[in-house]
Order: C-alpha cells, then structure tokens, then sequence
C-alpha cells in the first residue's frame, strides 16, 4: 500500500509503510493512504500505532451491556467466516490538506517565459525575472498570497524590460559586430 505523509505542510509520497517507519514519525504527523476519507495522526493508523506505545492509544469508552439471564446453557456454535475476496483499492491521490490550502489559485510565475527572455535576449535583466519567478511559489506555499501576487507582477514586468531592451540591443550588436 502506498502512503503520504506532511513534513512541514509538504506532502510527501507515495512511500511504502517501511518508508514511513523510516521517517520515524512523530505520533501528531499527519498520514493519508488509499481509502482513508481524510488525513489522519500517525498514532491513529493501526499499523503505525505500535510505533507510540500506549499513551496514544485511543479509548473508546462504552455503556455496559445488561447481560440477559440465561438458564440453559445451550452450546453456541461459531459461524463459519470465510474470507472476502481481495478487493483491490482504486490507485487514487492524496486529498490536500485542507489546513494548508489558500483559497485562491496561484499567481503565473511565468518561469518558462523567463528562461527563454535570459537566454534569448537580455540576461542580466532576466536574471531579475528569474529571482522574482521563483519567490511566486515559495511565497503561495507559505501563505502569503499577496506577496505571491506582488512577485508575480514583478516578475512580469522584469520580463516585459528585458524583452524590450533585447530587442532594441539585438540590430545594434549586429551592426556593431560587422564593424
């Protein structure tokens, strides 16, 4: 069976259970396989909780049952379980983790766009372009969505001045270079 795990807000698999153990995860890290409706503490997973010993061992409290009154005792007969057919889980995705999850999309980092202005027209204002694209993602992944919007635009209009002035140095390092 395949596993993710969240270190630092950061989604990480698909691991196998050996892979998990490795980690030696905390009993609070959160834990997602195929199957499980949501993302669930490390010491909840039967198959981890070994790992935590009995302090994190959850106990269900329950009402005790009236037992009825019997005064014959019959012998009872064990119902035959056969075992259900192997039913193999749907190969499906990790649902993100709904605390870390910004409501709004990610700003463009126009990363692609930025490669190709540095090398096609002007590399030491594309370097800037590059420096502010990749600030976009880092700062979405922290939280911080208006920080990712003001990089986005500042990466945007970096790439726009070394566009322009590629174009405009282009004709003249060509001539320059004839000469």
């Amino acid at each position: 069976m395949e596993y993710w795990v969240s270190i630092n807000n950061n989604q990480v698999g698909p691991m196998s259970l050996d892979e998990v153990i490795a980690l030696n995860p905390s009993a609070d890290m959160l834990v997602w396989h195929p199957g499980m409706p949501d993302w669930d503490k490390a010491a909840n997973l039967p198959e981890l909780a070994h790992l935590f010993g009995d302090d994190y061992e959850e106990c269900v409290e329950t009402e005790p049952q009236p037992q009825p009154e019997q005064t014959v005792e019959e012998p009872v007969q064990e119902p035959v379980l056969e075992p259900a057919p192997k039913v193999e889980e749907p190969q499906s995705q990790p649902q993100p983790l709904q605390e870390t999850a910004p409501a709004e999309p990610c700003p463009p980092n126009y990363l692609v766009w930025t490669v190709l202005v540095t090398v096609m027209c002007c590399v030491p204002l594309g370097v800037i372009s590059l420096i502010y694209s990749s600030q976009v993602k880092t700062k979405y992944n922290a939280g911080d969505i208006e920080g990712a919007k003001k990089a986005s635009s500042k990466t945007e209009l970096w790439l726009i001045l070394a566009f322009v002035l590629g174009l405009i140095y282009q004709p003249f390092s060509v001539v320059m270079s004839l000469l």
